[in-house]
């Protein structure tokens, strides 16, 4: 986590998202049971530290991976760049759905004795989507499992 979001200088540069998410998916499909779907265009970058956003990508893929049904699907897509320069991207999976009381502790920004996550991987996704000037939210929908919405600015075009 330190030397994802530690303080030191970021070293921004130009990162292509489909590639990006292209190797994501490689490394993991080897690794473990399930589907990545990406529906990103090609030639889609953000001007980003290329390390922090692969460590967001990662860890919520391979969590949906790792939680989803018995053959999991994983999907990644984007919306258009809006009028302020920002894209969203959207990590859906088909699992239970992030627990009520993990999505309350990420959305107070504090733990307690009483309230606390299980672990360390959507502090540093929460962590490191802010510590790239974006934002993140995340949604339990109806039909189950969980998407995560994360802006994502500095789009270059």
């Amino acid at each position: 986590i330190e030397r994802t979001i530690g303080s030191g200088e970021r070293s921004h540069g130009t990162v292509d998202v489909r590639e990006l998410l292209s190797d994501i998916e490689t490394d993991l499909t080897d690794a473990a049971d399930g589907r990545i779907q990406i529906d990103v265009p090609a030639g889609l970058t953000v001007r980003a530290d290329s390390m922090v956003l692969d460590r967001v990508f990662r860890n919520l893929i391979e969590n949906g991976l790792e939680h989803g049904g018995a053959d999991p699907v994983v999907e990644v897509e984007s919306t258009d760049v809006d009028e302020t320069g920002q894209v969203t991207v959207a990590i859906r999976d088909d699992g239970p759905g992030i627990p009520e009381h993990e999505l309350a502790v990420l959305e107070t920004g504090d733990e307690t004795p009483l309230e606390h996550g299980s672990g360390l991987g959507l502090w540093l996704v929460t962590w490191g989507v802010v510590s790239l000037g974006g934002g993140i939210e995340f949604e339990r929908p109806a039909d189950g499992g969980t998407a995560v919405h994360l802006s994502l600015p500095n789009v270059l075009r």
